[in-house]
Parts: C-alpha cells; structure tokens; sequence
C-alpha cells in the first residue's frame, strides 16, 4: 500500500464520479476504511451517489453509519444531508432529530460546528468566526472559527491584540459592543 493510498483512492473514486461511473465510484468509496481521515467524506459521497440512484433508504444507512464511527471531521455535513433526505421522505420527525443531534456536535466549551458552518452557508463570507470575551478582566476566553474550505480551528487565549489596552477602549466606546 502507498502511503497516502486512502487519499488516492478517495480521488481515484471523486474522478469515477465526475465522469458518471457511479457504481465504480460507490466501489472506491466503500473501500476507505474506518480509520482513515477520508472515510467520511467518502461516505458522504456514497449517500450522495445512492440517493442520486433513488436508494435513499440506503443513503440514509450510510450516513448513520458514518456519524457511528466516531469521526469528528465533516459531521455537520452528515448530519446535513440526513436530515435532507429524512426531509425528502417526509418523515419530519427524524429530520428534526438529526438536526437536534447536529446541534449537540459539540467542541467542547465553544459553539457546536454544526452551527458555525449552517451560518457560513447563509452568510456571504470567506470564514466565521465567534469570540468568548471576559470584559471585566479584559481577557479573550476563546476565539472559534470556520471557512469555506472547511478549515476549524480554538484558539484559546490572549493574543497580541487582546493585550493591547487600546482593543478594549476601542471595543467598549463602539456602539454595537456596548
């Protein structure tokens, strides 16, 4: 096995679907394990294949599967797509609890992922970002952000600028901070 071999496979199954070769492509996904840093993603790409097949009941086993495993990365995608195609089947009353669920995506003490990424779809911006502030002692508690690309990242912490005296003047005399 190459070192990167789950990466290549997962492009080698992303080329098998952009040219239409979906069964090939289902054979690529399906075949990153588990442990691997791509298996999401590719299980994402298989629901969305299956469903493209009219197999939602399917997609559907994949997805919960998928939020099974343990895997933080891209959960608030699957529990997207989920809750779309609960939605599709109207059957309301899993999709709300998909989306409840996704809510509860937790990183700790900061915002759910799900919810940063939800108002990165609704807002045009390059990234989204959220800062815990303690005013009264001037410290920055943390700062939590996402991007389109996908990129996450808490910091927790002052940095140069939350040290500045002159940000927390600035911050309290501005009139939506106040």
């Amino acid at each position: 096995a190459w070192p990167e071999d789950d990466k290549s496979r997962f492009y080698l199954a992303t080329a098998y679907e952009e040219r239409e070769d979906l069964e090939g492509a289902l054979g690529h996904f399906a075949a990153i394990p588990e442990k691997s840093k791509y298996f999401v993603s590719a299980q994402v790409h298989r629901a969305y294949i299956l469903n493209r097949q009219e197999k939602p009941a399917e997609a559907i086993d994949v997805l919960q599967a998928a939020l099974q495993s343990g895997s933080q990365a891209e959960t608030s995608e699957v529990y997207l797509m989920l809750a779309s195609l609960y939605e599709a089947n109207e059957e309301y009353e899993k999709a709300m609890g998909v989306v409840e669920d996704g809510l509860r995506d937790d990183p700790g003490e900061a915002m759910p992922w799900a919810v940063l990424d939800r108002l990165l779809q609704l807002v045009p911006a390059d990234n989204v970002q959220l800062d815990e502030l303690d005013l009264q002692s001037h410290e920055r508690i943390f700062e939590q952000a996402t991007d389109e690309a996908g990129a996450r990242s808490i910091e927790r912490g002052n940095d140069a600028d939350f040290n500045d005296a002159r940000f927390w003047e600035l911050r309290h005399n501005f009139l939506p901070c106040s």
